[in-house]
């Protein structure tokens, strides 16, 4: 993950979010490859329709205790939002992170909302990032974002990310 490298390079004790956690595969990643003081931990869930299908409530609680075992002995840098992405980013305040990672909902309108709202609470010189780059309406709210924005953005093979 090139992404690692560039936040490697922002400073220690990172404070950062991961909007969409589900069973904390990159929450670990994140953890075990950067100098985390704390890291907010987004999602609510709940059911919701993917692409091709309903993911019921029961499916994502057992993805919940997934991650809770695959985090645990990171908890005391963790912070758990059970919450949508809207409500959370209601308790985080502007410019208060170094990153925000943002794998939630890949509808277009739901990342472009994602980067809208979480954008504000990085520091300049943060990083603001996400995952599924290879998804057409991640991409395509990506680079609607940024060319509204007039940002120039990265990406590799599965994520992209650009610097505030």
């Amino acid at each position: 993950m090139r992404k690692c490298d560039e936040l490697l390079k922002l400073k220690r004790d990172l404070i950062g979010v991961e909007i969409g956690v589900l069973a904390g595969v990159h929450a670990q990643e994140m953890l075990e490859n950067l100098d985390i003081k704390k890291l907010y931990l987004v999602d609510p869930y709940i059911s919701y329709r993917a692409s091709d299908r309903l993911v019921l409530r029961k499916e994502m609680l057992l993805a919940k205790k997934e991650a809770e075992e695959r985090l645990a002995e990171y908890k005391n840098r963790l912070v758990w939002l059970v919450k949508t992405s809207v409500e959370a980013n209601q308790d985080i305040e502007d410019e208060s992170l170094d990153f925000v990672y943002i794998d939630g909902c890949h509808r277009y309108r739901f990342v472009f909302q994602d980067i809208s709202l979480w954008t504000p609470k990085v520091k300049k010189g943060g990083l603001v990032g996400g995952h599924d780059w290879t998804t057409q309406t991640v991409r395509e709210a990506v680079e609607d974002y940024c060319q509204d924005n007039k940002i120039k953005f990265k990406q590799d093979e599965s994520d992209w990310w650009f610097e505030k």
